[in-house]
């Protein structure tokens, strides 16, 4: 009996010691929960304000949405996508177009010929809104790549010599002006660009492709000292620098096409870029020629035609762009010193824009034309016809 009291009395201190455990345990966790409520608030708090911050966001939104379409469609159940594809927007948008092109072109040569020395601000601000919704729309059409062609990259010079302190350099003045009365506007020749005024897309190449020369231009002859100092003499340096700038370029797009973005663009087959343009339109000059002269110079077989994913063809049209854009450096070098030279060099290919421009309205409405004459010759012939009848 007594040993059971002592194993009883032994025990007791065990459990008193597992209770006061158990009890502190508790005593901790409390105090945890207690701690950890605040958070717990903090963070449903957090989470409804999100939800409610979401719902705030997808409302004003939907209204947005609601009220976009109503401005622009006069209905909340017609998206914009699809009314500007009906057939009276497009010709009510090629209107405004058309309109805005003329008197582009008129505020322009107003611009050149009363006020060139602030041409650089009208460059600015003509060319920013078009680039920026040439970068919208050609992103919705998978042209993304076209946007990294050399034309833009001197464009993209223009804004620096304006915007930045390479203005106070006559070096970047005579590299703009060599690469864009060079090989960028002797490109509205070789890539047939038209002034097409109901097209802002064509209006938006031209304009791509001639406003950084007239900038140089107005620039070279009635711009600031730095733009208007000489090139020195011809079998000088004064070809270096254009020709560094289009080797940074050529470098940045093989890095960027070649590298970078390589196995997007042979994934997707839908993604234009230039050289995809050249190499599958078999019609155009650009590849005709190329051919032509590879097949002379037996880079090519005869019946060889250009691959896509071939070294020899990516390396043929580097160089045959190289070679064209050293070429269309010389006569630069005239320009530069002789201003009737270069605004004769301007207007003849200003000249070559509209006319393919006419090119393109004759032949899209020749059809029209001729049913219009052929609907005008009738009404005249049937009143001769009925006499004879009768």
């Amino acid at each position: 009996g007594g040993g059971a009291l002592g194993h009883g009395m032994a025990a007791f201190p065990r459990g008193q010691a597992m209770f006061q455990k158990v009890a502190r345990q508790r005593v901790v966790a409390a105090a945890a929960a207690a701690a950890a409520e605040p958070v717990r608030r903090t963070r449903d708090a957090a989470r409804n304000a999100a939800t409610k911050t979401t719902q705030i966001a997808q409302k004003h939104k939907e209204h947005t949405v609601r009220l976009t379409r109503r401005v622009f469609t006069g209905r909340e159940d017609t998206r914009v996508r699809d009314y500007v594809k009906m057939p009276r927007v497009i010709r009510k948008m090629d209107k405004y177009s058309f309109t805005l092109g003329v008197l582009g072109i008129s505020t322009t040569q107003y611009v050149m010929l009363e006020h060139a020395a602030m041409f650089r601000y009208y460059y600015c601000l003509t060319m920013c809104p078009l680039l920026a919704l040439r970068i919208f729309l050609y992103h919705r059409y998978k042209w993304q790549y076209f946007l990294i062609d050399f034309c833009y990259f001197v464009n993209i010079l223009g804004f620096l010599v304006v915007l930045s302190p390479l203005a106070n350099y006559p070096e970047a003045w005579q590299t703009l002006f060599v690469t864009s009365t060079g090989p960028v506007m002797s490109a509205i020749v070789a890539w047939r660009n038209s002034l097409v005024f109901h097209s802002l897309d064509k209006v938006t190449s031209v304009y791509i492709h001639l406003f950084p020369a007239l900038l140089a231009w107005c620039e070279r002859w009635h711009g600031c000292a730095a733009a208007q100092e000489g090139l020195g003499p011809f079998f000088g340096m004064w070809a270096m620098w254009p020709l560094l700038y289009y080797l940074l370029w050529q470098a940045l797009y093989l890095l960027k096409t070649e590298v970078l973005d390589k196995a997007l663009l042979d994934q997707d087959s839908s993604i234009k870029t230039s050289f995809r343009w050249i190499v599958i339109d078999t019609r155009s000059s650009l590849h005709v020629m190329a051919k032509a002269l590879c097949c002379k110079m037996g880079i090519l077989g005869t019946h060889e035609a250009f691959e896509l994913a071939s070294f020899k063809t990516k390396l043929v049209f580097i160089s045959i762009q190289l070679v064209y854009t050293m070429i269309c450096f010389i006569p630069c070098y005239f320009c530069h010193g002789n201003k009737y030279l270069n605004s004769g060099a301007v207007m003849f290919i200003f000249a070559m824009a509209v006319w393919n421009g006419a090119n393109y309205y004759i032949e899209v409405f020749s059809k029209s034309y001729d049913l219009k004459y052929k609907d005008s010759h009738s009404e005249l012939l049937s009143p001769a016809v009925a006499a004879a009848a009768g």
